[in-house]
Protein backbone atom coordinates (compact mmCIF):
# COMPACT_ATOMS: atom_id res chain seq x y z
CA UNK A 1 0.00 0.00 0.00
CA UNK A 2 1.68 3.65 -0.75
CA UNK A 3 1.16 6.35 0.91
CA UNK A 4 0.38 9.86 0.06
CA UNK A 5 3.99 10.82 1.09
CA UNK A 6 5.00 8.46 -1.49
CA UNK A 7 6.20 5.81 1.14
CA UNK A 8 5.02 1.97 1.55
CA UNK A 9 3.30 1.02 4.24
CA UNK A 10 2.89 -3.00 5.66
CA UNK A 11 -0.41 -4.25 6.66
CA UNK A 12 0.22 -6.88 9.21
CA UNK A 13 -2.74 -8.82 11.05
CA UNK A 14 -3.70 -9.83 14.25
CA UNK A 15 -1.46 -13.38 14.54
CA UNK A 16 2.16 -11.56 13.16
CA UNK A 17 1.39 -8.62 16.00
CA UNK A 18 1.27 -12.02 19.30
CA UNK A 19 4.61 -13.31 17.80
CA UNK A 20 6.16 -10.01 17.67
CA UNK A 21 5.19 -9.38 21.62
CA UNK A 22 6.11 -12.75 22.26
CA UNK A 23 9.39 -12.07 20.98
CA UNK A 24 10.19 -8.73 23.07
CA UNK A 25 9.09 -10.93 26.56
CA UNK A 26 12.43 -13.45 25.56
CA UNK A 27 14.53 -11.08 24.85
CA UNK A 28 14.09 -9.13 27.95
CA UNK A 29 14.21 -12.56 30.23
CA UNK A 30 17.28 -13.14 28.58
CA UNK A 31 18.90 -9.84 29.20
CA UNK A 32 17.82 -10.70 32.61
CA UNK A 33 19.62 -13.85 33.14
CA UNK A 34 22.94 -12.48 31.43
CA UNK A 35 22.83 -9.53 33.65
CA UNK A 36 22.61 -11.25 36.81
CA UNK A 37 25.21 -13.65 35.41
CA UNK A 38 27.45 -10.68 35.20
CA UNK A 39 26.29 -9.53 38.76
CA UNK A 40 27.48 -13.03 40.31
CA UNK A 41 31.02 -13.05 38.07
CA UNK A 42 31.86 -9.36 39.46
CA UNK A 43 30.98 -10.38 43.06
CA UNK A 44 32.79 -13.76 43.00
CA UNK A 45 35.83 -11.55 41.85
CA UNK A 46 35.40 -8.83 43.79
CA UNK A 47 35.35 -11.13 46.85
CA UNK A 48 38.14 -13.47 45.82
CA UNK A 49 36.46 -16.64 47.73
CA UNK A 50 34.58 -18.79 45.38
CA UNK A 51 33.56 -22.10 46.05
CA UNK A 52 36.81 -23.66 45.57
CA UNK A 53 38.79 -21.61 47.92
CA UNK A 54 36.08 -22.28 50.94
CA UNK A 55 36.61 -25.75 50.22
CA UNK A 56 40.31 -25.36 50.65
CA UNK A 57 39.68 -23.48 53.92
CA UNK A 58 37.81 -26.54 55.63
CA UNK A 59 40.81 -28.77 55.77
CA UNK A 60 42.86 -26.29 56.83
CA UNK A 61 40.80 -25.18 60.18
CA UNK A 62 40.25 -29.12 60.99
CA UNK A 63 44.20 -29.54 60.81
CA UNK A 64 44.47 -27.11 63.19
CA UNK A 65 42.13 -28.59 65.88
CA UNK A 66 43.74 -31.80 65.19
CA UNK A 67 46.76 -30.61 66.22
CA UNK A 68 45.67 -29.49 69.21
CA UNK A 69 43.71 -31.85 70.53
CA UNK A 70 46.96 -34.03 69.81
CA UNK A 71 49.08 -31.69 71.77
CA UNK A 72 46.61 -32.18 74.64
CA UNK A 73 46.69 -35.99 74.67
CA UNK A 74 50.44 -35.68 74.03
CA UNK A 75 50.07 -33.84 77.86
CA UNK A 76 47.88 -36.21 79.06
CA UNK A 77 50.47 -38.94 78.36
CA UNK A 78 53.35 -37.01 79.87
CA UNK A 79 50.89 -36.67 82.86
CA UNK A 80 50.34 -40.22 83.35
CA UNK A 81 54.32 -40.84 83.08
CA UNK A 82 55.01 -38.17 86.01
CA UNK A 83 52.45 -40.25 88.22
CA UNK A 84 53.91 -43.60 87.39
CA UNK A 85 57.48 -41.79 88.32
CA UNK A 86 56.42 -40.52 91.85
CA UNK A 87 56.97 -36.89 90.50
CA UNK A 88 53.73 -36.35 91.71
CA UNK A 89 53.76 -32.63 92.30
CA UNK A 90 54.74 -32.24 88.99
CA UNK A 91 51.92 -33.88 87.62
CA UNK A 92 49.30 -31.94 89.25
CA UNK A 93 50.83 -28.76 88.26
CA UNK A 94 50.56 -29.78 84.48
CA UNK A 95 46.79 -31.36 85.13
CA UNK A 96 46.02 -27.78 86.77
CA UNK A 97 47.75 -25.54 84.05
CA UNK A 98 45.57 -27.82 81.07
CA UNK A 99 42.55 -27.89 82.87
CA UNK A 100 40.03 -25.64 81.12
CA UNK A 101 41.57 -27.09 77.70
CA UNK A 102 40.93 -30.87 78.63
CA UNK A 103 37.34 -29.62 80.16
CA UNK A 104 36.28 -28.77 76.21
CA UNK A 105 36.77 -32.35 75.09
CA UNK A 106 34.51 -34.72 76.51
CA UNK A 107 37.17 -37.93 75.82
CA UNK A 108 39.94 -35.80 77.52
CA UNK A 109 38.19 -34.40 80.39
CA UNK A 110 37.30 -37.64 81.05
CA UNK A 111 41.02 -38.77 80.77
CA UNK A 112 41.97 -36.07 83.23
CA UNK A 113 39.55 -37.09 85.77
CA UNK A 114 41.08 -40.41 85.98
CA UNK A 115 44.16 -39.65 85.79
CA UNK A 116 43.38 -36.89 89.05
CA UNK A 117 42.08 -40.00 90.87
CA UNK A 118 45.67 -42.05 90.56
CA UNK A 119 47.23 -38.99 91.36
CA UNK A 120 45.19 -38.32 94.87
CA UNK A 121 45.81 -42.34 95.32
CA UNK A 122 49.71 -42.17 94.85
CA UNK A 123 49.48 -39.09 97.09
CA UNK A 124 47.75 -40.80 99.67
CA UNK A 125 49.81 -43.78 99.24
CA UNK A 126 52.95 -41.82 99.57
CA UNK A 127 52.04 -40.36 102.90
CA UNK A 128 51.38 -42.97 104.51
CA UNK A 129 54.77 -44.97 103.42
CA UNK A 130 56.55 -42.24 105.62
CA UNK A 131 54.95 -42.80 108.38
CA UNK A 132 55.72 -46.37 107.80
CA UNK A 133 59.24 -45.13 107.67
CA UNK A 134 59.51 -43.26 110.19
CA UNK A 135 57.84 -46.07 112.74
CA UNK A 136 54.37 -44.63 113.42
CA UNK A 137 52.36 -47.67 112.81
CA UNK A 138 49.06 -46.19 113.46
CA UNK A 139 49.45 -42.94 111.28
CA UNK A 140 50.60 -45.60 108.28
CA UNK A 141 47.44 -47.91 109.03
CA UNK A 142 45.57 -44.48 108.95
CA UNK A 143 46.65 -43.61 105.34
CA UNK A 144 46.31 -47.06 103.71
CA UNK A 145 42.67 -46.69 105.28
CA UNK A 146 42.27 -43.69 103.15
CA UNK A 147 43.79 -45.26 100.08
CA UNK A 148 41.27 -47.79 100.18
CA UNK A 149 38.48 -45.52 100.91
CA UNK A 150 39.98 -43.90 97.16
CA UNK A 151 40.76 -47.21 95.66
CA UNK A 152 38.86 -50.42 96.91
CA UNK A 153 41.19 -52.62 95.15
CA UNK A 154 44.52 -51.37 95.80
CA UNK A 155 46.73 -54.53 96.57
CA UNK A 156 49.39 -52.33 98.12
CA UNK A 157 47.16 -50.74 100.49
CA UNK A 158 45.85 -54.17 101.36
CA UNK A 159 49.13 -55.79 101.69
CA UNK A 160 50.75 -53.22 104.09
CA UNK A 161 48.15 -53.15 106.45
CA UNK A 162 48.27 -56.87 106.24
CA UNK A 163 51.74 -56.50 107.29
CA UNK A 164 51.59 -53.47 110.19
CA UNK A 165 48.81 -55.78 111.54
CA UNK A 166 48.44 -59.32 110.70
CA UNK A 167 45.40 -59.75 112.92
CA UNK A 168 43.52 -56.94 110.46
CA UNK A 169 41.24 -57.71 107.43
CA UNK A 170 41.96 -54.89 105.03
CA UNK A 171 38.61 -55.69 103.05
CA UNK A 172 36.72 -54.78 106.44
CA UNK A 173 35.86 -52.01 108.03
CA UNK A 174 38.41 -50.69 111.10
CA UNK A 175 38.48 -48.25 113.53
CA UNK A 176 41.33 -46.62 115.65
CA UNK A 177 40.72 -46.90 119.06
CA UNK A 178 42.64 -44.81 121.80
CA UNK A 179 42.49 -46.21 125.07
CA UNK A 180 44.03 -43.58 128.13
CA UNK A 181 43.58 -43.89 132.37
CA UNK A 182 44.19 -41.49 135.55
CA UNK A 183 45.42 -40.89 137.32
CA UNK A 184 48.04 -43.42 136.44
CA UNK A 185 49.21 -45.65 133.95
CA UNK A 186 47.62 -49.02 133.50
CA UNK A 187 48.21 -52.20 131.70
CA UNK A 188 45.59 -52.94 129.44
CA UNK A 189 44.38 -56.86 128.51
CA UNK A 190 41.56 -57.20 125.45
CA UNK A 191 39.31 -60.13 125.66
CA UNK A 192 42.05 -61.39 127.74
CA UNK A 193 45.30 -60.60 125.43
CA UNK A 194 47.58 -58.30 126.61
CA UNK A 195 47.58 -55.16 124.26
CA UNK A 196 50.29 -52.58 126.44
CA UNK A 197 50.26 -49.80 128.56
CA UNK A 198 48.12 -47.04 128.69
CA UNK A 199 47.45 -44.44 126.74
CA UNK A 200 47.57 -47.01 123.51
CA UNK A 201 46.37 -46.81 120.09
CA UNK A 202 44.64 -50.00 118.46
CA UNK A 203 42.96 -50.75 115.30
CA UNK A 204 39.80 -52.50 115.61
CA UNK A 205 37.51 -54.27 113.31
CA UNK A 206 33.53 -53.19 114.60
CA UNK A 207 32.13 -55.20 117.09
CA UNK A 208 32.12 -55.16 121.04
CA UNK A 209 35.02 -56.25 123.27
CA UNK A 210 35.97 -57.03 127.01
CA UNK A 211 39.00 -54.74 128.46
CA UNK A 212 40.36 -54.74 131.59
CA UNK A 213 43.22 -52.15 133.32
CA UNK A 214 45.30 -52.84 135.89
CA UNK A 215 47.97 -50.45 137.91
CA UNK A 216 50.04 -51.54 140.99
CA UNK A 217 47.78 -50.13 144.49
CA UNK A 218 44.89 -49.11 142.09
CA UNK A 219 41.93 -51.23 141.99
CA UNK A 220 41.30 -53.39 138.54
CA UNK A 221 38.90 -52.14 136.21
CA UNK A 222 36.81 -54.27 133.95
CA UNK A 223 34.81 -53.08 130.98
CA UNK A 224 33.21 -53.45 127.71
CA UNK A 225 33.47 -51.07 124.49
CA UNK A 226 31.95 -51.34 121.13
CA UNK A 227 33.65 -50.34 117.97
CA UNK A 228 32.17 -49.36 114.83
CA UNK A 229 33.52 -49.15 111.43
CA UNK A 230 35.78 -46.22 110.62
CA UNK A 231 34.38 -44.29 113.26
CA UNK A 232 38.07 -43.54 115.59
CA UNK A 233 36.78 -43.01 119.27
CA UNK A 234 39.02 -42.25 122.40
CA UNK A 235 37.65 -43.87 125.80
CA UNK A 236 39.21 -42.54 129.09
CA UNK A 237 39.15 -44.73 132.27
CA UNK A 238 39.26 -43.49 136.40
CA UNK A 239 41.06 -46.45 138.20
CA UNK A 240 40.25 -46.45 142.35
CA UNK A 241 43.17 -46.62 144.89
CA UNK A 242 43.08 -49.95 146.65
CA UNK A 243 41.43 -49.10 150.08
CA UNK A 244 40.37 -45.94 149.87
CA UNK A 245 36.32 -45.17 150.99
CA UNK A 246 34.27 -45.28 148.45
CA UNK A 247 32.63 -42.08 150.07
CA UNK A 248 35.24 -39.97 152.07
CA UNK A 249 34.84 -37.91 154.89
CA UNK A 250 35.85 -33.80 154.59
CA UNK A 251 38.46 -33.04 157.14
CA UNK A 252 37.45 -31.95 160.59
CA UNK A 253 38.76 -28.59 161.23
CA UNK A 254 41.23 -27.67 164.03
CA UNK A 255 40.52 -25.07 166.65
CA UNK A 256 41.98 -22.02 165.79
CA UNK A 257 44.64 -20.22 168.29
CA UNK A 258 43.52 -16.88 170.14
CA UNK A 259 45.25 -14.01 168.62
CA UNK A 260 45.74 -10.61 170.74
CA UNK A 261 48.55 -11.62 173.43
CA UNK A 262 50.95 -14.23 174.94
CA UNK A 263 50.26 -18.19 176.19
CA UNK A 264 49.96 -18.60 179.58
CA UNK A 265 52.81 -20.26 181.96
CA UNK A 266 51.61 -23.97 182.21
CA UNK A 267 51.23 -25.25 185.81
CA UNK A 268 54.65 -26.31 187.54
CA UNK A 269 57.14 -23.89 186.30
CA UNK A 270 58.11 -22.67 183.29
CA UNK A 271 58.79 -18.60 182.23
CA UNK A 272 56.21 -16.51 181.08
CA UNK A 273 56.25 -15.00 177.84
CA UNK A 274 56.86 -10.99 177.96
CA UNK A 275 53.53 -9.13 176.51
CA UNK A 276 53.83 -7.16 173.48
CA UNK A 277 54.33 -3.86 173.82
CA UNK A 278 55.98 -3.41 177.14
CA UNK A 279 59.14 -1.50 177.83
CA UNK A 280 62.56 -2.16 177.49
CA UNK A 281 63.47 -0.77 180.98
CA UNK A 282 65.01 -3.06 183.68
CA UNK A 283 62.47 -4.27 186.17
CA UNK A 284 62.13 -2.63 189.35
CA UNK A 285 62.70 -5.88 191.14
CA UNK A 286 66.19 -6.02 190.18
CA UNK A 287 66.81 -1.97 191.66
CA UNK A 288 65.80 -3.44 195.17
CA UNK A 289 67.84 -6.29 195.22
CA UNK A 290 70.64 -4.50 194.06
CA UNK A 291 69.93 -1.88 197.22
CA UNK A 292 69.41 -5.01 199.66
CA UNK A 293 72.97 -5.93 198.48
CA UNK A 294 74.54 -2.76 198.87
CA UNK A 295 73.34 -2.43 202.44
CA UNK A 296 74.62 -5.92 203.44
CA UNK A 297 78.18 -5.06 202.15
CA UNK A 298 78.10 -1.50 204.05
CA UNK A 299 76.91 -3.98 207.34
CA UNK A 300 79.52 -6.03 207.32
CA UNK A 301 82.63 -3.60 206.79
CA UNK A 302 81.40 -1.88 210.40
Amino acid sequence: MQSQDGRTLLVVGPQAQEAAARQRTLNLVYGGVAALTVIALLFYALSGSGPAEAETERPEVATREEGGREQLEGNLDKIAQLIDEGKLPQAERKLESAEEEFARDPKLSDRADELRSRLEVMKALASARKHERDGDRISAVKGYRDVLALDAGNEEAKQRIKGLYPNLNPDMGFAIITIRSAPVTAEVTLDGGPLGSTPIDVPLHAGKYNISLTAPGYGSMQTALSVSAAKDQPYDYLLTRTGAPANPQPPVEQPKTPTGGGTKRPPGGGTKNRPTGRSSRSPTPRRKTICCRSVRAKSVSL
